[in-house]
This record gives structure tokens, sequence and C-alpha cells, in this order.
């Protein structure tokens, strides 16, 4: 009996020292593991911009795309405010310019629409416009972004004339030489004008090249038309007048224009003209023929009788 309880005793203290082991381990500090705190920039960028257009022209609107990017692949950026302005003030976009976006995920997009317009003295050409943003991170940590994009302006086109036409009736073999007032009444200027008569019956010979005309200014086209001597009657065309704005972008008006074209007054004889001027000779003039004539006559017969009397006279002395 004594034997049992020395071997349960026995057991006892050793179970009880593998449990205080087992506390001893547990008290002992876990091991640390190092990390590390993501003190990067979330960055808000332009990736991108489209104008409907291509440009910005007064008096219309232009829709406008801009596309941003959250660069960040891990932070993500709240209370964004989007603010678009042009320096010289002759752009306006719609509305104040601004937008406000509540949140924007690591690597996200998003893509600002608003509309452009201009003012009708606004340069014509590259404007550049400045787009800002403001907004913070996770921890509220305040940034701002700015960038740059580039709106082309075009001015309106504009073209008229005077005294294009022909005149009612145009003799065969002649030449017709126009006079024709071409006005830039736009706000930009206008290039490679040319002026072209396309009408049957009428050699032009080419077209007129005006060259540049700047806003507010005039030139006169003056071109020459032959009128043919085969052709007859009632004709009809066009004058054409074409020019370039800027950009290269090529324009064109017509102006329908009609004339009649007549044979050429017939020419009389001159014989047929001396006779006609004899037969019209006043009276007077056959009165003062008559009386020099009659003179004349009677000067000649006396002195013919002199002269017979004087040789017999010189006779009867041989």
């Amino acid at each position: 009996m004594k034997r049992y309880l020395i071997v349960i005793l026995a057991a006892l203290l050793l179970l009880c020292g593998t449990v205080c082991a087992a506390a001893e381990d547990s008290e002992a500090p876990a091991p640390q593991v190092m990390t590390t705190v993501d003190q990067s920039t979330p960055r808000l960028m332009v990736t991108g911009y489209l104008l409907a257009d291509s440009f910005v022209e007064p008096g219309r609107t232009t829709a406008l795309t801009i596309t941003f990017k959250n660069t960040s692949n891990t932070k993500s950026i709240r209370n964004i405010k989007f603010t678009l302005t042009d320096p010289a003030g002759e752009l306006m976009p719609d509305g104040m310019g601004t937008l406000y976006l509540p949140f924007l995920a690591a690597g996200s997009t998003y893509q600002w629409n608003t509309a452009l317009s201009a003012v009708y003295t606004a340069a014509e050409g590259r404007h550049a416009m400045e787009v800002s943003a403001e907004y913070e991170d996770a921890q509220f940590m305040s940034y701002s972004a700015n960038d740059t994009i580039y709106v082309n302006v075009r001015q309106q086109v504009s073209l008229t004339y005077d005294n294009a036409a022909l005149p009612k009736i145009a003799v065969q073999g002649d030449t017709i030489t126009l006079s024709i007032n071409v006005m830039n009444t736009g706000k930009t200027a206008l290039s490679n004008v040319t002026v072209r008569c396309k009408v049957r019956g009428l050699a032009a010979g080419g077209s007129t090249f005006l060259g540049e005309i700047a806003p507010g200014e005039s030139t006169v086209a003056a071109p020459n038309l032959r009128v043919s001597e085969e052709q007859f009657g009632e004709v009809k065309g066009k004058i054409v007048f074409t020019y370039e704005d800027g950009y290269g972008k090529q324009y064109k008006k017509t102006e329908t224009v009609s004339t009649v074209i007549e044979a050429p007054a017939p020419q009389e004889q001159p014989q047929q003209d001396e006779k006609k001027k004899t037969d019209l000779l006043p009276w007077w003039a056959w009165l003062t023929v008559g009386i020099v004539g009659g003179g004349a006559v009677g000067c000649a017969v006396p002195v013919a009788a002199f002269g017979a009397k004087r040789r017999k006279e010189d006779e009867k002395r041989l």
C-alpha cells in the first residue's frame, strides 16, 4: 500500500513540474515583428484631355473632358477640389470652373466633363489653361497638384463683297473689266484669297489672286473677261471666292451672274459716208460754190479777149 502511495506522489510531483515549466514558457516575451509605415505621397495628375471640336470659337460652347488619376497604389485620397482657369481671362469654363469629388481610390481615374467658351476679343491661337487640385489622404494630410492643358482658339471667319456682277450687255470681241470690292468682316486674317469667274463665253485667263486680307480691311479684284466672238445670246455662270483661315481651313462663296452677248454694230463703207456728207451740204455752201465759179468765168472771158486783140496788133506791125 505504501508503495502505491509513493508512486502516486511521484507522478503528482512530475505533473506539477511540467505545469510550472509550461507557465514559465508562457510568461516569456513574444518575439517582436518589424513593421514599416507608408509615408509615400499620393499624387493626383492629369493624364489626358479632349476638346470636342479641337478648338474653341467665340459665340459657341465646346465640351471639354479632363482625365485625372490617383497614381498611388496604396493610398486613397478624399475631399478633392478641382479648379480650371485661364490666366489671360479669355477662356471661360462652365459655371464657376470648379468641381468637388469626395473620394478617389488608389490607382483609380476620374473624368471631369465641363465646357469652354471664349470672349469675342480672344486672341486666336494656342492658350495655356491651368488645372489645379487640392486633396487629403486618410490621415488628413493636405496636398496640391498643378497641371497645364493647351486649348486652341479660332475666331469667326467672314468675307463679303460688292459689285460682283456683269454688265447687262456684252459685245463680241470686247474686254470687260470688273471691279469687285472684297472685304474681311471677321476677326481673323484671311489668306490665299482668290476670285475666279466661270461664265460661258467669257474668257477670264485664270484666277485673280488677292493674297491676305487683315480683319476690317478690303481690297479690289479687277479680273479682265474677254467676250467670245462665237458666243451669242444670254449666258450664265458664277464668280467664286475662295479663302482660308489661320488653321488652313478653306472656305468658298459663290455669286451667280449673267449677261447677254450681242454682235457688234455694222460699220458703213467710207465712200458711202463721203457721198452722204456731200448730199448733206447746206444751201449756203452750194451758193458760195456758184458765186466763186461764176466770178472765175467772168474774169477769164475779158482776159482771153484782150489777149486776142493784142496778138492781132502785133501781126500788123510785122
